[in-house]
């Protein structure tokens, strides 16, 4: 450097390093000779491998965040999509076969692909995360369904690049939600066919609990006791039935502590809201166990006997007495003659 070194302010220098060989045949004036060893490496691989590490850890942290499953990412602008081979499997692709937009959505089942483009449309228009749930038709024409869930990616001034996420296969859970429906379902239908019968049946229907408390009457019993059958419900049976109590107490609770039905059994009474009118059934006592096979209550099946027994046995008692009388009677008006 020739001429004096000018420093361009207190407590700076300022200074030319150059070759030792170069300033010698420049003939410029060297103040002190460095001495070093340098080495210079080329980091370009380096790294992308440390970018492509971060990216990877960036898309397992993001597949725990949507709850385990394939991550990707796709760059809008390059219409290119990142992830595992086993996306490739998920959607029927070969092993390597790149997937674009495009043939993503020829992937998906015709009927669900406008929803499937409007679900796209809306995350680069609203950049929220997102959530969407799909078919897709495989090559041997089964359907798969997929659950895709992600969030929009930006770019250092705000706009859309792309989309980053998961995606999972759903279909043991779709299968098993509908076969859960058809089962509620079917379920409902049965109950309101037996609802009917129950309703509709010609015998009087009733269920008591352990305490011997109407929970359930049909019609058809409300009718036999001369009372609504929402004034039976949380009744005690022998309350409404006084009449019935010495007949039908032992028998139920033999039921409850057996378990054994007991069936065919003729009962005669009076109701309390007739209090003067004797009636006749024929009653059925079956046990009602619960899962575990705990007997929780009483089925009664009773209905009115067109016999009414204690008519029927004062007619057997008057025939054991007058038919030996006539036959004695005519015996000896046979002999007198």
């Amino acid at each position: 450097l020739p001429g004096k070194v000018k420093a361009p302010g207190e407590g700076a220098a300022a200074f030319v390093l150059k070759r030792l060989d170069d300033a010698k045949r420049d003939g410029d004036r060297v103040y002190a000779v460095v001495r070093g060893v340098g080495v210079a490496v080329d980091a370009t691989d380096r790294l992308r491998s440390e970018e492509a590490l971060r990216t990877s850890e960036e898309r397992l942290r993001r597949a725990q965040r949507f709850g385990g499953a394939i991550p990707f990412e796709w760059d809008a602008l390059s219409d290119r999509l990142t992830a595992p081979p086993a996306l490739n499997a998920l959607y029927g692709l070969a092993l390597g076969e790149p997937m674009d937009f495009r043939r993503f959505l020829a992937c998906v089942h015709p009927e669900d692909r406008p929803r499937v483009e409007d679900d796209h449309r809306r995350q680069s228009d609203w950049r929220a995360p997102y959530e969407s749930e799909f078919r897709v038709t495989l090559p041997d024409g089964r359907e798969r369904w997929v659950l895709s869930r992600g969030e929009a990616l930006l770019d250092a001034a705000g706009g859309f690049r792309g989309v980053a996420g998961v995606t999972m296969d759903v279909t043991a859970a779709k299968i098993a939600e509908a076969d859960l429906r058809r089962s509620r379902r079917e379920t409902r239908a049965r109950y309101r066919e037996l609802r009917a019968l129950y309703n509709n049946a010609p015998i009087g229907l009733a269920l008591l609990d352990r305490d011997l408390r109407f929970v359930r009457v049909n019609v058809a019993l409300a009718a036999m006791n001369g009372l609504p059958a929402d004034a039976h419900i949380g009744r005690g049976v022998f309350e409404l039935l006084p009449g019935l109590r010495d007949e039908a107490e032992p028998l139920l609770r033999r039921v409850l502590e057996t378990g054994q039905p007991i069936t065919d059994v003729p009962i005669e009474g009076a109701t309390a809201q007739e209090p003067g009118l004797r009636r006749h059934w024929i009653d059925q006592f079956y046990p009602v166990p619960d899962d575990s096979g705990a007997i929780v209550g009483v089925g009664a099946t009773p209905r009115l006997s067109a016999v009414r027994w204690g008519v029927a046995s004062r007619m057997i008692w008057a025939w054991v007495i007058t038919i030996p009388a006539s036959a004695a009677v005519a015996a000896i008006s046979y002999l007198l003659v």
